[in-house]
């Protein structure tokens, strides 16, 4: 009995899990192509391997692969053998296969989130995808399903861009800055931080429409931060953060929900560092 892959399904196969294409049509080899070319651009621009992002490209080969299993399929002879990972089983066990390892790799180690608010503009503009790395903070979990809590192992430093659960809600993921670690004394006052009773100093840099651009230093990083112009300092106080929290802040000083209006993020209630940004 003799088997010919069918252009179509090859294609519908392709764009439902794009490497699913070239393994029904029996072509392993340009499946592990175009997936490996795929993850090396993804970690480029994770981890910074060239200072050239690359995303664009994984997106090209998902683009090209789809036409590659289509062509393949076409001039397909019959074949006599059909090797098991093209047969429906195979295809099952590869994509079962594959969601797991996403699920593994985003419950523990990396995961994607999304920038609904200005509350970090300029540092993350709204609707910017960010990447966060997730081992060594003690909170893993995916999709909403909590797989394991353990203790931080991970040194959390001030000017960390955090991901953590709401306090108020935990349901809810927010993004913030740290800028208080536990035992410091946080005060702001008139639009200016103090950190230990030392100002935090800032540099202006450009103003864009009603905000007023600066790069922040607090010794350890160097950020932006924005201002509204000509407004009044709204949320002014001074507290004393309390062991196994955090005290943190939007980079949009304005215009964040932040420890100024409800508190401290417990330690408990952090997820990942943010490593990356995609606007």
């Amino acid at each position: 009995m003799t088997w010919k892959p069918n252009k179509w399904l090859a294609v519908i196969l392709s764009i439902f899990l794009w490497p699913l294409g070239l393994l029904y049509v029996a072509s392993a080899k340009w499946a592990l192509i175009y997936f490996s070319l795929a993850l090396l651009t993804f970690c480029n621009d994770i981890f910074h391997l060239t200072n050239t992002p690359l995303s664009w490209l994984g997106g090209i080969l998902i683009l090209v692969s789809i036409p590659h299993a289509f062509i393949i399929a076409l001039r397909a002879e019959p074949h006599t053998e059909r090797p098991w990972y093209s047969r429906w089983y195979g295809l099952t066990s590869v994509y079962i296969s594959f969601l797991l390892i996403v699920f593994i790799v985003r419950a523990f180690t990396y995961d994607i989130f999304t920038m609904p608010a200005a509350s970090m503009w300029p540092s993350i503009p709204t609707g910017s995808t960010i990447a966060v790395t997730k081992w060594g903070y003690g909170n893993y979990s995916v999709f909403g399903i909590s797989l394991l809590k353990t203790d931080i192992t991970k040194p959390i430093k001030r000017g960390d861009v955090m991901v953590f659960s709401y306090p108020r809600d935990p349901s809810i993921n927010y993004v913030k800055r740290v800028i208080g670690l536990p035992g410091d004394h946080i005060s702001y006052y008139n639009k200016s931080l103090y950190v230990n009773n030392a100002i935090i100093n800032r540099e202006h840099v450009e103003d864009i429409e009603e905000y007023s651009v600066y790069i922040e230093d607090n010794t350890e990083t160097e950020y932006y931060i924005s201002l509204i112009r000509g407004s009044k300092s709204k949320l002014d106080g001074e507290v004393q953060v309390p062991d196994n929290q955090y005290f943190v802040l939007g980079d949009n000083r304005d215009n964040s929900n932040d420890s100024r209006v409800w508190g401290f993020v417990p330690e408990q209630n952090l997820i990942g560092k943010v490593v990356k940004i995609f606007e």
